[in-house]
Order: structure tokens, then sequence, then C-alpha cells
């Protein structure tokens, strides 16, 4: 960039557009670690968004299958997905759709995991709808010192 002006010169990479925005870090996206609890309506939009945005490795973790009224509201699910585990479905679409990231998933109530299992993430983002699960992440990442970010929808109405 010289003197205000996008230096058209550079060749386009997948991330080209944000890339040219000056205090944009590329490479810091690229070597995130990313934790998304929830595989649900909001997870499904976070894991969209993570994967398009370039974030290096996200982990999905879902205890629940992929139900016929998941498919209207999650972009990542079909009717072949019915059944099957909504974190390895998500994990799986998110790889489809960007190819560089790296994703694992695990179908397991996140407190199972463990309170180390949180140490392996930059960030943590929840799209949950259990409150245990909540309180347990909230707790876990606040004696740990990490970064959570808590998102849920009820009706019409979203908060973070």
């Amino acid at each position: 960039m010289t003197s205000g002006r996008i230096d058209l010169s550079l060749p386009e990479s997948r991330y080209d557009r944000q890339e040219r925005i000056s205090w944009w870090d590329q490479d810091r996206l690229s070597n995130a670690r990313v934790l998304v609890v929830g595989a649900g309506a909001l997870g499904n939009e976070i894991v969209k968004n993570l994967a398009l945005v370039g974030i290096g490795y996200l982990c999905v973790v879902d205890m629940d299958v992929v139900e016929n009224a998941n498919l209207s509201r999650c972009v990542f699910f079909s009717e072949s997905d019915a059944g099957h585990s909504k974190a390895a479905a998500l994990t799986q679409g998110a790889r489809e759709l960007n190819p560089e990231l790296e994703a694992d998933s695990r179908t397991v109530a996140v407190q199972e995991l463990g309170i180390g299992f949180l140490l392996g993430f930059d960030l943590v983002i929840a799209g949950l709808d259990n409150r245990e699960a909540r309180r347990w992440i909230n707790q876990g990442t606040r004696k740990l010192g990490l970064t959570w970010i808590d998102g849920a929808i009820e009706g019409l109405q979203g908060l973070v």
C-alpha cells in the first residue's frame, strides 16, 4: 500500500481483500486455535465465519446429533447428516468451505473433556443452550485466563 492507495500489483490470495487492510494480520489468524462449543444454528454461523476469515485450527464440541428440525437453520447440515454428530458434520462442512482449515470435532459434553483441554486454544466461543456447560466454560476460562465469547439465541433475540 502506497500513500493510502491499494497496490493492485499484489497477487490475489484467498484472503486478498482482508490482507489489503493495513492493520490486518492474516498470519495471526492462520496460527490461531479456536474452540467452538455448540454446533447448532449459532455454532454453524460462527464456524462459517471463522472458516471464511482463515482461522488456522478449529475444534467443535457438541454432544448432539443432527435432527430434521436443524436443517432449516444450519447451513452445513443436510438430510444425509440426520442422526450423525453435529460437531462432525459441522467440521466436515467447514473443511469443504475452506480446505486450508484444520478442523477437529468432539461429540461429547464439553465438561467431560476437562479443564486442561481448554489450554490448547487461544479463544473459546460458545453458542450453547445449556446453562451447566456455559457455567463450566465460564469458570474454566476464567481460571486459565482465556478469552471466552458467549452467544445465545432465544426466539428472535440474540445475546453476546
